[in-house]
């Protein structure tokens, strides 16, 4: 508990920061292939602002650009992302260190066509997982972590668009791929997912809809058949977002069986100067397919800028879970604070500490992560 006010005393310290904060600046790869700041789309690579996601939803074109065929470009974007870490984990019970490699990832993304994006991520990693029922374990990832196609402009101006394959939902600005952090989130963010969607921008508004299956990472019998429903608005006004995300799919290790897990996310994106604040509340029903059972996360994130090359992140979380419709005592919590300093635009080392109090579990995680990530 002493690390989780310490790091709430941070959260606070940086928010009271806010007004002295300067922009960070990191190279993705489509800043080598427009040749303009990573600022354009980066809140911080690989965090995206605003523009970079009208950009990633416009099928990776500038505002009134049109795809280009392969053979005509001047160049194909590929790029390769590899971290490494060392981790100091203490339970309360025993202490373990471990060196390991997180993420070695190569991809590319962009036009094939007048009318036709891609996106290919394939990569080796490790990640943790937490079930319903408390069990932890690790699971390696060697399958493309994003496949997919996107049909452009089937209305004018990214009014109406298609893609289909394996995507992260990122109304958020929140998702595993796109976090600042070494640790994951405790709430359901934006996991991958397998499925179609129609997705659209109208002025202020950004959409998508479709189809897709209830993948929940860590679960087990969840069925693959694109049997669930989704959809999500946001809405920018003055350089603010809200949005709302609803989910709905059957889910469960029996199709007779299962219940339709139900999920509503609502959020909001808030910018002070370069500084990126996000405050969401997650609801979900029916976890895993598992009738009665339910979940509630709230999370508040804040990017800051602290210098040039320094980037800051802090994060608490709160999840709170019944059973049976019955409330499991206590809440668990996660506290975040990292710490990068990049010695090039991609290449950085970075310092983390994270508590994580399980009182509905009863287990606690003290970690200390150092990590140093390149990017080609």
């Amino acid at each position: 508990m002493k690390v989780l006010r310490a790091l709430a005393f941070a959260l606070v310290a940086c928010a009271l920061a806010l007004p002295w904060a300067r922009p960070a600046h990191a190279v993705p790869v489509f800043a080598r292939a427009y040749q303009t700041p990573c600022t354009t789309c980066h809140v911080q690579f690989p965090k995206l602002n605003a523009f970079g996601m009208a950009f990633k939803q416009r099928g990776y074109r500038m505002p009134g650009e049109k795809g280009k065929f392969v053979w005509k470009k001047d160049n194909l974007p590929l790029a390769a992302l590899a971290q490494i870490t060392y981790e100091r984990l203490d339970t309360g019970d025993a202490i373990t260190g471990t060196v390991d490699r997180r993420g070695l990832d190569f991809f590319s993304a962009g036009s094939v066509g007048p009318r036709i994006s891609y996106f290919l991520d394939y990569g080796f990693s490790q990640e943790r997982f937490t079930t319903t029922d408390g069990a932890t374990g690790e699971v390696t990832t060697t399958v493309p972590g994003g496949t997919f196609l996107i049909l452009d402009d089937l209305v004018p101006k990214s009014a109406l668009n298609l893609r289909a394959g394996i995507m992260s939902d990122e109304f958020f600005y929140l998702s595993t791929a796109r976090r600042t952090t070494m640790a994951d989130y405790l709430a359901p963010v934006s996991p991958d997912h397998t499925g179609i969607e129609l997705n659209g921008a109208t002025g202020a508004l950004r959409w998508a809809a479709g189809f897709g299956n209830d993948e929940m990472v860590g679960v087990d019998g969840v069925q693959s058949n694109l049997r669930g429903g989704f959809g999500w608005l946001a809405y920018r006004v003055k350089g603010q977002a809200v949005g709302a995300r609803l989910i709905a799919a059957p889910a469960g290790a029996d199709k007779a069986t299962d219940s339709t897990h139900t999920q509503l996310d609502l959020n909001t994106d808030l910018h002070m100067g370069p500084v990126n604040l996000i405050l969401a509340w997650f609801g979900q029903d029916n976890v895993a397919g598992t009738r009665d059972d339910k979940q509630t996360n709230t999370l508040a994130e804040l990017v800051y800028p602290a210098a040039r090359q320094l980037l800051v992140t802090a994060r608490y979380e709160q999840q709170d879970t019944q059973v049976a419709g019955a409330s499991v005592p206590g809440t668990d919590n996660q506290a975040v604070l990292n710490v990068s300093y990049y010695l090039l635009p991609n290449i950085n080392v970075e310092a983390e500490v994270s508590a994580f109090d399980g009182q509905e579990t009863g287990t606690r995680e003290d970690r200390l992560i150092l990590g140093f990530r390149a990017g080609l």
